[in-house]
């Protein structure tokens, strides 16, 4: 999120795709990871992938938003998130 906001200062023309890639990675923070601890946490590992799924499907939809300009910013970031969150939604698939 800081990395974020730092790119808001001194990136005013991506204030918008920035503004989405926020949000979508306060999900990913304050939902989605904490919704696989649980579901791991209480045996329920289907939950947990799900979750996994979706940190992969927002780190998409954020770099995504960027189509429109030349580059994205957090290009290596949003590939980082999506390639782990699959890598442990496959993890999390091997306990069902």
């Amino acid at each position: 999120m800081e990395i974020i906001n730092n790119l808001n200062k001194t990136n005013p023309e991506l204030i918008k795709p920035l503004s989405i890639c926020g949000l979508l990675y306060y999900t990913v923070l304050n939902a989605d990871i904490p919704e696989a601890v649980d579901a791991l946490t209480k045996g329920v590992p289907k939950f947990a992938e799900d979750a996994m799924a979706d940190s992969a499907l927002e780190a998409k939809v954020c770099e995504e938003s960027f189509l429109v300009y030349k580059c994205s910013p957090l290009v290596d970031i949003n590939a980082a998130v999506c390639d782990l969150s699959l890598v442990a939604k496959s993890i999390i698939k091997n306990l069902l």
